[in-house]
C-alpha cells in the first residue's frame, strides 16, 4: 500500500527483513562497544572464561582478572560469584579470540573485550530486535508497526547501555523474548489441541537458558511455560519441556553444587564473603533476602527504582507504552494474545516484587538499574503489538509516542554506553548524572581505578579508566598523565600521538602542558 496507514499497519513481510533488522542493529551497536571491562561483574564473568580455558578450571587466583571484586572465596580460593553456566559461552568465546586468533589477554584486551562483547551481548542483542519484531506482529502489529517497535525495544531501553558491555542481561532478555514469541505461536488455534514434543523441548531450553542466564527472568519465564502447558496438555509436550530445560538446569547445579555446595547460586554462603577486600556480604547482596528495614525505606526505594534517579520509566521510557499495552492485551476476548499479556503481566508483578523487595542497592555500580534491561524489551514488544487493539484513531497517536519515547530512551542509553557500571556515589543523583558529572569525588574515583590497574601493568583497563575520567574533565591533568603512561605501556603510537595533539591544543597551564608533552616524548623502555 502506498499510504502510511497501509504501510505502518499491512501484515505482508519480506523474508529479509529479520535479517537486515538484525545486521543494521547490530552495526548501529558496534561503535558503542566498550573496550575494557569494569572491576566488578564483567571482569568476574572474563575470569571465570578465562579459567576454564587456560586450566579446565573454576578457580579463578590465577587468571588476568582476579582482581573483580565480585568473587567468593571457598577455602582460600577465589571463585566469581556469578550464575555459571553463561560462563561456558564465555569461554567458547575466550578461547576464539586467545587461541583461534592469537590474541594476548593483556596487549589485546582492547580487541578481546569488545569482540567478545559482540558476539555475546551483541548477538542477544540483534536476536531481540528480531525477536520482538515477530511478537509485535504475532499480536496483530502490522509490518511497519513491528519494526519500528524492534528498534524502538533495543535501542530506546537499557538494552542498549548494557549491550554495549558484556552483561548476562542483554542474554536474558533475547531468551525471554523468544521464548515469548514460541508460547504465542504454540497457542494460535491452528496448532492444534497438544503440544508436540519438538516444540515443547524448545520452550523448555529457552526457559531454562533464560533463568541459568539471568536468575530474575524466572518470574517470566515460569508462568509462560506454565500457560503453555495447561493451554496445550499432554504428555508428548509436557516431556519436551522437561527435556529442553532438564540439560542447562542440571548444569546450573551441578557447578553450583561442586563450587559453593549449593544448588541454587554460588553465593548464598555469608562465609564465603569474609575475605579481606570483599566489597559484598549476604546482607547488601541482592536476592539474598528481604532487604529494607521498614515500610518508608521500602516504598522509597520502589519509587526511585521506578519513577526516580534510577527509575524504570525513566532510562528504559518506552516501558510506559508496555504496561499499557500488557493491560489493553489482557482485557481482549479469548485469545493467545489474552493469556500471554496476563502470563507476562504476571511475571512483571514477580520482577517487580522480587527486585524491589530483596534489592537496596540499585544494583550497585551501574547505569540506572541494570536488571531492568531483562524485561524492558519485552514490555515493549507487547506495547508495540498492543497498537492493533487501539482504536484505528489513535494508532498514529500510539507509534507516535512509542517513538518519542524510544528517542528519549536512545539518548539515555547512548550515554550510559560510555561507562555502564557507572560510578555511584548512593547520593540521590540520577545515572545520567554520575555518568558525567565533573565532580571531583567521581573523577577521582576513575582516576583511583586508573592508579590501580597501572601500578599492576594492566594498561587496557588503566587507560579505560583514564578516558572515562576525562569524559568527565577534559583537561584534567591526571587522568592525561594515567592516560599517557597507559598507552606507553601499550606502545601504542597512535594513542600518544592523539594525546601530544589534544594537550597541545588544550587549555593547560604552560607547565602542565610541558609535563604532559615531556611523558610523551620520554623514550620507551
Amino acid at each position: 500500500m502506498g499510504d502510511w496507514r497501509g504501510r505502518l499497519f499491512s501484515g505482508a513481510q519480506s523474508a529479509a527483513e529479520p535479517l537486515l533488522l538484525a545486521v543494521g542493529v547490530l552495526l548501529a551497536l558496534a561503535p558503542f562497544l566498550n573496550d575494557a571491562p569494569g572491576p566488578c561483574n564483567d571482569s568476574s564473568r572474563l575470569a571465570t572464561a578465562q579459567a576454564l580455558v587456560e586450566s579446565g578450571r573454576f578457580a579463578i587466583d590465577d587468571t588476568y582478572f582476579a582482581y573483580t571484586c565480585d568473587r567468593i572465596v571457598i577455602d582460600g580460593t577465589s571463585y566469581s560469584d556469578k550464575p555459571p553456566v553463561l560462563s561456558l559461552l564465555l569461554a567458547a568465546l575466550y578461547g576464539l579470540g586467545t587461541v583461534a586468533l592469537g590474541l594476548d589477554v593483556a596487549r589485546d584486551l582492547g580487541t578481546l573485550y569488545p569482540l567478545m562483547a559482540l558476539l555475546s551481548s551483541g548477538v542477544a542483542f540483534a536476536a531481540t530486535a528480531v525477536g520482538v519484531r515477530r511478537l509485535a506482529l504475532a499480536l496483530g502489529a502490522g509490518r511497519g508497526a513491528a519494526l519500528l517497535t524492534a528498534v524502538v525495544a533495543v535501542f530506546g531501553t537499557l538494552m542498549f547501555t548494557y549491550s554495549a558491555a558484556i552483561s548476562n542481561h542483554p542474554i536474558g532478555a533475547a531468551l525471554l523474548i523468544w521464548l515469548v514469541v514460541v508460547v504465542v505461536e504454540a497457542l494460535q488455534p491452528a496448532q492444534g489441541p497438544q503440544l508436540p514434543t519438538g516444540r515443547g523441548a524448545l520452550v523448555g531450553a529457552l526457559a531454562a537458558g533464560a533463568v541459568v542466564v539471568d536468575p530474575l527472568a524466572v518470574t517470566v519465564a515460569a508462568p509462560l511455560t506454565l500457560l503453555l502447558l495447561v493451554r496445550k496438555p499432554g504428555f508428548p509436550g509436557a516431556l519436551g519441556v522437561a527435556l529442553g530445560a532438564s540439560p542447562l538446569l542440571a548444569a546450573h547445579v551441578a557447578v553450583c553444587l561442586a563450587v559453593a555446595g549449593h544448588p541454587l547460586a554460588l553465593n548464598l554462603d555469608p562465609a564465603y564473603f569474609e575475605y579481606e577486600g570483599s566489597m559484598h556480604s549476604t546482607r547488601n547482596l541482592s536476592g539474598t533476602g528481604w532487604k529494607h528495614g521498614s515500610l518508608g525505606a521500602f516504598l522509597s526505594y520502589a519509587f526511585h527504582s521506578l519513577l526516580g534517579h534510577r527509575g524504570l520509566l525513566i532510562y528504559s521510557p518506552p516501558v510506559l507504552l508496555g504496561l499499557i499495552g500488557v493491560g489493553l492485551l489482557a482485557r481482549r476476548e479469548e485469545s493467545a494474545a489474552r493469556d500471554v499479556a496476563a502470563a507476562v503481566g504476571l511475571g512483571v508483578v514477580g520482577f517487580l516484587g522480587l527486585t524491589l523487595g530483596f534489592s537496596s542497592n540499585f544494583s550497585g555500580w551501574s547505569y540506572g538499574v541494570r536488571w531492568h534491561a531483562l524485561i524492558a524489551p519485552l514490555l515493549v514488544g507487547v506495547g508495540g503489538g498492543a497498537v492493533a487493539v487501539v482504536a484505528p484513531e489513535r494508532r498514529r497517536a500510539w507509534l507516535g509516542a512509542l517513538v518519542a519515547l524510544g528517542v528519549v530512551g536512545a539518548v539515555l542509553g547512548g550515554i550510559g554506553t560510555i561507562n555502564p557500571w557507572t560510578v555511584s556515589m548512593n547520593s540521590g543523583e540520577h545515572s545520567v548524572v554520575e555518568q558525567l558529572t565533573a565532580d571531583e569525588a567521581y573523577v577521582r574515583r576513575d582516576l583511583t581505578n586508573a592508579a590501580y590497574f597501572l601500578k599492576r601493568d594492566h594498561y587496557v583497563e588503566a587507560a579505560h579508566a583514564a578516558r572515562l575520567a576525562l569524559v568527565r574533565d577534559p583537561i584534567h591533568p591526571d587522568a592525561w598523565f594515567f592516560l599517557i603512561q597507559a598507552s606507553r605501556g601499550l606502545r601504542d603510537q597512535g594513542a600518544l600521538a592523539e594525546a601530544r595533539e589534544a594537550i597541545v591544543a588544550g587549555r593547560f597551564e604552560a607547565a602542565t602542558r610541558a609535563r604532559l608533552l615531556a611523558t610523551i616524548d620520554a623514550p620507551l623502555e
